[in-house]
């Protein structure tokens, strides 16, 4: 009998063999990935940020306001002011110190999973998270080229999947969708970014939701936009509402649906988007929970009908270069190639596209439009707010649409005429012709702007063409893509020089040298005094003031400090103190040793002792020294009498009251109110004579008085006398609802003219962001009159009294002294959200902390759970039994718990759903296969042979992932 000879074994490929073909399989999506992190990275080369533009030898004179080589960053606006100091804080908590539930260092602290669900969920946070601290600016960059570079992915993968293109056209459109003009002003805002890498994916599983009734592909891409930014999350569930519409009943091609099937499919969405958003409870209801702290009542919405801007000038925002400002007044930013400006209308005009698609297409771009174009509607889109600045942050999805229009008309030119090609272009020529002789937009240059859109817009005419004749040609998509990068990345970089010139980029020495000094000053504060207190720095001198977050960046427990997150609450108590307080953020401007003590702010940072009131002590000075040679000094200087973040207090603070319009009677009720005595610590400042007007006239409004500047003279003054009773320090306040800024000046009395001499002597200025505050006057000698003149620099200001005090030292330090007798006295191995000691209670006493009252707060007197009080404007306090109890305080964020319960649940039914979508997508595979055609994969089996041909088994594709 013959034997059969055993075919020989197969080599088994080794792990660099894998490697390789799947980078060969994978190939497009690379080269998607990066042609825009690429194009991006040389424009911002050219703009000199470090360290590319040093490696592409910039010269460093080209670029406006740069005075050193290579010194840019990244570093503009919000991510300037803001999100580089979360970043900050976020990696110091998750190296050890600090923690991800609390933060310290916000408007006397408050819950920080706020902050990470609004700004620092992005799983390419991890890429700042990992990298040294002392390169975050090069980590945001990188970050930022990360994010661009994805957005192609993940758009590549939609038009291949979605569309049918072909991986190398695909490489246009998702290049031109990485760097439209969203995306590369809100750079400065890369939170956002992560909608415009998922949106793709979230529209994909729309349509196989509908199309394959596969559930995960939608549900696993809106659940990570959920999580890694809850904002622009809500808008894409928004989107995703409109867009199930539009595709189940325009977009799909399934026909002869039934209106039960209809049903079902909107059951099918509706129930899919109620499981992401289980899969995201974990940071959804953490972050409502802080944003119901204040964020929604930011404003007070005005829903009156407005139209927003002129419907014509929306077409401007189509041209490369044409940024004009982040402010509310700038117009929605849609650029995306000029490329889309020539194939949006040719898809109107395409006959192989239906009138179904045509009319569903339309239908997207009008709800956008009119979403951005009536104001009642945007607010919707924005949470029922009114933007402060960055308008229209869901813009990004008309660039979107506008794209996928492009695309699929792109895949289908044999529908279109040469003479159509043609005709659309002359079209546009003049509509350009008009832009520059009749709107004459002021952000958009002729050369620049106009006619490089028209020799654009020529040049794709050609190409576009030339590629309908011969569309299995692969050098003509290769020179579009080349020729869009180009246009791409001019216009990225005129973008960024527009950015600067509007808002202002910052330097990267600038930044580094500061925090450094600032970082070095805490630590050897915290080495030297390890215990828990509250810290913070004067702003007045300007080594020692950047933005209002250098706390957190420093790491100082203090009051300073800005977000959306906020407690509006005890944000208003800290205005009602007498600190500077806005919307949104306060700062420790408006200080005095009384609030400071009470608040427990143990320890000043100051330079050359410009601001530090003279009751407190200097103790060392941190003197560091950076890599261009040059030093920062900073002096530390200690309050003797700060009390700790917790103590025993008089019953009486159940009931004070602090919310007049007179901090100094606040400061003095609130002090009161601890002693259980009624005492004035700051005593108000009579006239000597009436107030002196100079270029003046007064008018009534209200419970207030206006003042207005006379502009038949040049000097527009009010002038103060006061008599000083004490030699303590003298303090002014101007109460007023509506604020205009004036200056401050001190007056020196002058005997050869008899009259106080003002010249040379500024205080400070008052009112308006951060100078509407207490403000020092300084120490007068006792009895003798003192002069402080108000100009009035702003055609006029309103007030509605002048408060002048002098702060009684002598009262003050008798009185806090009795508040040191029962202070909590704090275990060693505190942490951040978990605080214990003990403290003796006598009667009609209450336990007081300077903590802010939030959910999240759990007390416990000796071991047992007891009720927290919300005393003296939102402080945490409780009533105690006399005697000693061990007292421990604990945090962990509300919602957090019911949020990770509902994110298990959510994941176990994708689990399911996922299994159950296999099993039915296996079985209609194999009826695919007999059949010869998969309506599951896509894929057309050619019976027996098919898994041979495919060099798979076709079953093992299943919609829900490939």
């Amino acid at each position: 009998m013959e034997k059969t000879a055993k075919p020989a074994p197969q080599a088994k490929s080794g792990v660099w063999d894998k490697v390789t073909k799947w980078l060969y399989n994978n190939r497009y999506y690379i080269y998607a990935f990066f042609i825009p992190f690429i194009i991006m990275a040389l424009a911002y080369g050219l703009f000199d940020v470090y360290p590319i533009g040093k490696w592409m030898g910039t010269n460093f004179e080209n670029v406006p306001r740069r005075k050193i080589a290579h010194d840019g960053a990244v570093l503009v606006l919000d991510l300037n002011g803001q999100y580089v100091y979360y970043f900050e804080a976020l990696r110091d908590a998750l190296w050890g110190k600090g923690s991800i539930f609390y933060n310290w260092s916000r408007n006397l602290s408050g819950e920080f999973m706020g902050i990470i669900g609004y700004y620092l969920a992005s799983p390419y946070t991890l890429i700042v998270m990992l990298l040294p601290r002392t390169m975050i600016l090069e980590s945001l960059l990188l970050m930022q080229l990360c994010k661009l570079g994805s957005i192609g992915v993940t758009f590549s993968y939609y038009l291949q999947h979605s569309k049918k293109m072909k991986p190398l056209n695909s490489l246009i459109f998702s290049t031109a969708f990485a760097l439209c003009a969203y995306a590369v002003i809100q750079l400065m805002d890369p939170m956002w970014l992560d909608g415009l890498i998922l949106l793709p994916m979230i529209a994909l599983g729309i349509e196989y939701l509908v199309d394959r009734k596969a559930r995960a592909n939608y549900i696993i891409p809106l659940a990570l936009m959920f999580v890694a930014n809850f904002y622009i999350g809500f808008m894409l569930a928004i989107f995703s509402v409109i867009y199930f519409l539009y595709y189940n009943f325009l977009g799909t091609e399934k026909e002869n649906i039934t209106v039960k099937e209809h049903v079902n499919t909107a059951v099918r969405f509706g129930y899919c988007s109620a499981v992401a958003g289980m899969c995201a409870a974990f940071m959804i209801l953490p972050v409502y929970k802080a944003l119901s702290l204040g964020k929604f009542e930011f404003s007070t919405p005005d829903y009156s009908v407005r139209l927003q801007f002129d419907s014509i000038d929306i077409l401007s925002k189509l041209l490369p270069s044409s940024y004009d400002t982040v402010r509310n007044e700038g117009l929605p930013e849609i650029y995306c190639g000029t490329i889309a400006i020539l194939l949006l209308p040719l898809f109107f005009m395409n006959q192989n596209i239906s009138k179904r698609r045509k009319t569903g297409y339309a239908l997207l771009l009008a709800v956008l439009f009119f979403s951005m174009y009536v104001k009642p509607i945007d607010m919707m889109w924005h949470g029922g707010q009114v933007p402060n600045w960055l308008p229209y942050r869901y813009s990004f999805i008309m660039s979107w649409v506008i794209l996928c229009m492009g695309a699929e008309c792109f895949e289908k030119l044999d529908g279109l005429k040469n003479e159509t090609v043609g005709g659309t272009f002359f079209g546009i020529l003049l509509y350009l012709l008009v832009a520059e002789k009749v709107f004459k937009y002021e952000n958009i240059e002729v050369l620049n702007g106009l006619w490089f859109t028209a020799g654009c817009v020529l040049c794709f005419s050609i190409l576009i063409s030339a590629y309908r004749e011969s569309q299995n040609s692969k050098a003509i998509p290769i020179a579009i893509c080349v020729m869009l990068s180009g246009e791409l990345l001019m216009s990225t970089f005129d973008t960024l020089k527009d950015i600067d010139k509007d808002v202002l980029y910052s330097m990267r020495s600038s930044y580094y040298n500061y925090i450094e000094a600032g970082r070095a000053a805490v630590e050897d504060m915290e080495a030297k005094d390890p215990g828990l207190y509250r810290s913070e720095k004067v702003a007045k001198s300007a080594p020692l003031q950047r933005t209002v977050n250098d706390d957190i960046a420093f790491g100082l427990k203090g009051i300073t400090h800005s977000s959306s997150v906020m407690n509006a609450k005890m944000i208003k108590t800290i205005g009602n103190l007498g600190y500077v307080s806005r919307g949104h953020y306060t700062r420790y401007e408006g200080n005095t040793p009384l609030t400071d003590s009470l608040l427990g702010i143990k320890y000043v940072l100051d330079t050359n002792n410009t601001a530090v009131s003279d009751l407190y002590q200097y103790q060392e000075s941190t003197v560091t020294t950076h890599p261009d040679g040059k030093t920062t000094q900073i002096d530390r200087y200690i309050n003797p009498y700060a009390l700790p973040i917790g103590y025993m207090v008089s019953s009486d603070i159940l009931n004070a009251s602090i919310d007049s319009n007179n901090p100094f009677e606040n400061q003095n009720r609130l002090l009161s109110a601890m002693t259980g005595q009624d005492k004035q610590y700051f005593k108000r400042l009579d006239f000597t004579k009436e107030p002196r007007y100079t270029g003046i006239n007064l008018e009534s409004a209200g419970d207030q008085t206006k003042y207005v500047a006379d502009k038949t003279t040049n000097d527009w003054t009010i002038d103060y006398f006061v008599r000083a009773k004490t030699g303590d320090t003298v303090y002014v306040y101007f109460p007023a609802t509506y604020e205009k800024k004036v200056n401050l000046w001190n007056g020196k009395w002058d005997e050869s003219i008899s009259d106080y001499d003002y010249r040379g002597n500024f205080i400070n200025y008052f009112f308006e962001n951060e100078y509407y505050c207490i403000t020092k006057l300084g120490r007068y000698e006792a009895g003798k009159e003192f002069s402080i003149r108000v100009t009035v620099a702003n055609d006029y200001t309103y007030m509605a009294d002048q408060f002048f005090y002098y702060f009684d030292e002598e009262e003050f330090k008798k009185d806090i002294e009795l508040l040191h007798q029962n202070t909590w006295n704090i275990n060693d191995n505190w942490s951040d959200t978990k605080i214990e000691g003990t403290v003796t209670a006598s009667a009609n006493q209450v336990f007081f902390t300077s903590i802010p009252y939030e959910p999240g707060w759990t007390l416990k007197v000796d071991g047992k759970k007891t009720d927290i009080r919300s005393v003296a404007g939102g402080f945490i306090g409780a009533e105690l039994m006399p005697g000693e109890h061990t007292v421990s305080l604990s945090f962990f964020p509300a919602g957090l718990a019911p949020g990770i319960l509902l994110a298990v649940a959510g994941i176990g039914i994708v689990i399911v759903f996922i299994l159950m979508d296999k099993k039915k997508n296996i079985q209609n595979c194999r009826q695919g296969t007999e059949k010869g055609t998969c309506t599951c994969c896509g894929l057309i089996h050619n019976m027996k042979t098919s898994r041979a041909a495919a060099g798979m088994d076709p079953v093992s594709r299943v919609s829900g992932f490939q």
